[in-house]
């Protein structure tokens, strides 16, 4: 384990059994601040940005690693975890996202939280998020062989919002960038020994804790990294025109349904 003697392995206890993840914090948590005297900087610089159009979405963050790629070995298997806190515009199918680790078996997500997928954005919660890439030969990039990079993405969708008095017929959605970025690796890797550390479940199959290194804080990124949606609204000055309409397609519905059963009946028996 990174940072951590060999004793310790990749579970605080190896031999308990796996604890559900309601039984675990909601948050990573902090049990160590790496080496005295160690300054603690972020060891990755994100990008966010999305794809699709629409209220169904892909959230992309390109992490790109400032440790040397010589130093930093991609069969050591690593695991990168991303806290996200979504906002209450935005959720995450977590059957879809299980159909993806299925087909995929690079990205699992693991929420504490109930997530209600048909809830409008003022009716629901914000919803903790942890993330799992897995960081091998495949996903990794060298394309100036001075850095390294690393793209995970995961559909998200937003959500239904309340209508506006306005006229503009949007309303933004903000996703903030990820709270932590944490790596765990099968080995110990040198470059991480004096960062962080912090305690959070191995994987989505593996409910047990496990020891993570800091790579990413937000609190130390000056730069903002948040991603912006446009979401349609309805507005309230269309109410009535939207209600006139909805009563005249419903009895309209009704007459021709009406005329139709009619003529059914009124068929000659063949």
């Amino acid at each position: 384990m990174i940072g951590i003697p060999q004793s310790s392995a990749n579970h605080l206890d190896d031999h308990s059994p796996f604890q559900p993840i309601q039984n675990l914090p909601l948050y990573p948590d902090k049990i160590s601040d790496g080496c005295p005297d160690h300054s603690q900087e972020n060891l990755i610089a994100i990008q966010r940005s999305s794809a699709l159009e629409g209220f169904h979405r892909h959230l992309i963050t390109q992490i790109n690693f400032k440790i040397e790629p010589n130093s930093f070995s991609i069969s050591d298997q690593c695991t990168i975890l991303l806290v996200e806190k979504l906002p209450t515009g935005i959720y995450v199918d977590l059957d879809q996202v299980a159909e993806i680790e299925r087909l995929h078996k690079d990205i699992s997500v693991i929420s504490p939280d109930k997530i209600d997928v048909e809830k409008p954005a003022h009716l629901s919660p914000e919803h903790l998020l942890l993330v799992y890439s897995r960081l091998n030969s495949a996903s990794v990039a060298n394309g100036n062989n001075t850095s390294s990079s690393i793209k995970v993405m995961i559909p998200i969708h937003l959500r239904y919002q309340l209508p506006d008095k306005g006229w503009y017929g949007y309303t933004q959605v903000i996703m903030p960038p990820p709270k932590l970025i944490l790596i765990r690796c099968h080995k110990e890797l040198p470059e991480l020994q004096c960062q962080s550390k912090y305690k959070a479940p191995c994987s989505n199959s593996n409910r047990s804790s496990c020891f993570w290194n800091l790579l990413y804080d937000n609190e130390k990124q000056s730069s903002n990294n948040e991603v912006t949606f446009e979401v349609p609204i309805g507005l309230l000055k269309h109410e009535m025109i939207v209600a006139v309409g909805t009563i005249i397609s419903t009895v309209a519905g009704t007459i021709i349904l009406i005329v139709a059963i009619r003529n059914a009946f009124k068929a000659p028996a063949t």
